[in-house]
């Protein structure tokens, strides 16, 4: 399902949907270099990565606590993304609405970049619209067992947002606006080196 819309906003905003790991980081990444930055999640999300995220227990709690405390992040828990918003053939934002206290229009949410890290999986023949980035890794959206798996998630999500964050200062040290940036930026995120090597544990002295 999708939207249209025909309206511009002034400044640079970006949507990051999902705050796992990657969505995380990438919200961390995109707020040091846009002017704003929604990170929207449909579950509930613990003040400052309190103890007990059982909504997603591989939430890292520290890039949790960076992202609430970015001045350029606004965290919105509690929506679900119903649909993506065209203006005419780019994105220009999604609609969402809440996901608790039964059905209501959906609210329209504009930007100029929306990056779904949600763990959706596109099929990467099938090409995607301008100013939508989809970041998933391999195995994403499923359960993470261990620390060695979440670390390996977290380690996965920072490499894939700095590439995400390369590319974007790349394309603004030459363009004032993201008008062409997610077709590149996907090829940055999709080449990034998701295969790291399992950390070992040092043996206790």
């Amino acid at each position: 399902m999708t939207t249209a819309v025909h309206a511009t906003n002034p400044c640079l905003h970006a949507i990051v949907i999902g705050a796992g790991p990657e969505g995380l980081a990438c919200a961390e990444v995109l707020g040091l270099r846009l002017e704003r930055v929604t990170l929207i999640e449909r579950h509930d999300i613990p003040d400052h990565g309190a103890p007990g995220d059982t909504a997603c227990p591989a939430r890292p709690a520290a890039a949790l606590r960076r992202v609430l405390d970015a001045p350029r992040v606004v965290v919105r828990p509690g929506l679900e993304v119903v649909a993506l918003v065209l203006c005419p053939d780019r994105v220009r934002g999604v609609a969402v609405r809440p996901r608790r206290g039964g059905a209501r229009e959906p609210v329209t949410i504009l930007a100029d970049l929306v990056v779904d890290a949600t763990g959706w999986r596109h099929d990467r023949l099938v090409g995607l619209p301008d100013g939508l980035v989809v970041v998933a890794g391999p195995g994403d959206g499923g359960a993470v067992d261990g620390q060695v798996g979440r670390d390996q998630v977290a380690s996965r999500a920072v490499v894939t947002a700095s590439a995400l964050g390369r590319c974007l200062d790349h394309h603004l040290a030459r363009r004032a606006g993201l008008c062409g940036f997610s077709a590149v930026a996907q090829r940055a995120v999709a080449g990034a080196p998701h295969d790291l090597p399992v950390p070992v544990p040092t043996p206790a002295p």
